[in-house]
């Protein structure tokens, strides 16, 4: 028997007077692109890396730039502001996009997925890194693990 998913609170701001709460559904086993960047272009490369999890509506991140700001202390307005600069964005969305600050384990970058990826979501995220790393001219490394 498949083990049942778990909910988890990753997410409470104070917004417009309400405390608000976004249960997340957590698996036993997300799955995890650990990622390291190598070059002089470090926050240009968080950046083109922020856009690539914006546009993939089932991936959470986290990154070591976020984790300086500690958005978890921060209202939702402030991270619905800091993410529509990266893209289309919901409000909704924001509540959902930040994963925790362990899963980073030491790297730069993470992408958590919500729901298990095929080796093809797989291969289609390296493809997008690739493009929008190499005119930044960062090099990276990725891990990609349970």
């Amino acid at each position: 028997m498949r083990d049942q998913p778990r909910y988890s609170t990753r997410w409470s701001a104070f917004a417009k007077g309400y405390r608000l709460s976004f249960p997340i559904k957590l698996g036993a086993n997300n799955v995890k692109a650990l990622i390291r960047l190598f070059g002089p272009h470090y926050l240009e490369a968080i950046e083109a890396l922020e856009k690539i999890a914006v546009d993939s509506p089932k991936v959470c991140l986290m990154n070591q730039v976020l984790l300086h700001a500690d958005p978890y202390a921060q209202a939702l307005d402030w991270v619905y502001n800091y993410f529509k600069e990266r893209g289309k964005v919901s409000y909704e969305r924001c509540g959902t996009i930040l994963a925790k600050a362990d899963d980073l384990e030491g790297h730069d970058f993470v992408f958590v997925w919500m729901l298990e990826p095929t080796r093809g979501f797989i291969d289609e995220l390296i493809n997008k890194i690739d493009e929008a790393l190499e005119p930044i001219g960062v090099m990276y490394t990725i891990s990609v693990k349970k």
